[in-house]
């Protein structure tokens, strides 16, 4: 790692603490540790993350096994997917409400809200990712149903629940599993493997481009 790659690494720090440089350097003297102990502890980090990169990262293979495995992991804690249209509103909070009116007496829901995001099926969504004020209303809805108008990160939303929430298939949910059990895979050679590495390849500022 180089003199610079700390110097963000630090800064990285700083900014994760709420601190400026110089605070973090203060909270690091207060236990026991000199500025330059910090900066090697913070160089022992990068090269770390640069070790699993080139060596470790590359060597994983997620296997139709791990994807089983992680898959039944998933249903085990009861996750569920819904797939869900999501239009924001830009009108008062009585726009969206007529708008909602038009939908359940009867006129689509992509005809009302202007018809764009109905090309395609809307990918399936884990429910526990999405935000508490949407998930809450949506794990009881029903495949077809039109939610009353939902503020969201200061934005009114019309939400259209195209398929209820329910257990997904592993072909629903597939990227996620994988993306899963890659990470999984990771961890496990990282812990294997850089123990190695790190005999081969001292923490020296410099040391590495």
């Amino acid at each position: 790692v180089t003199d610079d790659d700390v110097e963000r690494g630090v800064r990285e720090h700083a900014k994760v603490f709420g601190l400026s440089v110089q605070e973090l350097y203060a909270e690091a003297r207060a236990q026991g540790l000199t500025e330059q102990s910090y900066r090697d502890v913070v160089a022992r980090e990068m090269l770390d993350q640069k070790l699993v990169d080139r060596c470790v990262a590359p060597s994983v293979r997620v296997t139709d096994a791990d994807l089983e495995r992680e898959h039944q992991a998933w249903l085990a804690r009861g996750a569920q997917v819904v797939r869900l249209r999501l239009h924001p509103v830009d009108g008062p909070i009585a726009q969206a409400n007529a708008m909602v009116a038009r939908v359940r007496a009867g006129t689509p829901f992509c005809q009302v809200v202007g018809g764009w995001q109905c090309a395609a099926l809307p990918a399936p969504q884990p429910v526990d990712t999405l935000a508490p004020e949407l998930a809450t209303p949506v794990r009881g809805a029903a495949s077809g149903t039109t939610l009353d108008p939902i503020a969201l990160s200061g934005m009114i939303f019309l939400v259209h629940v195209v398929e209820a929430a329910h257990t997904p298939a592993l072909s629903e949910v597939r990227r996620d599993v994988e993306s899963l059990a890659r990470e999984q895979k990771r961890t496990a050679a990282r812990r294997e493997g850089l123990d190695a590495l790190r005999a081969q390849v001292p923490v020296v500022v410099g040391a590495l481009p």
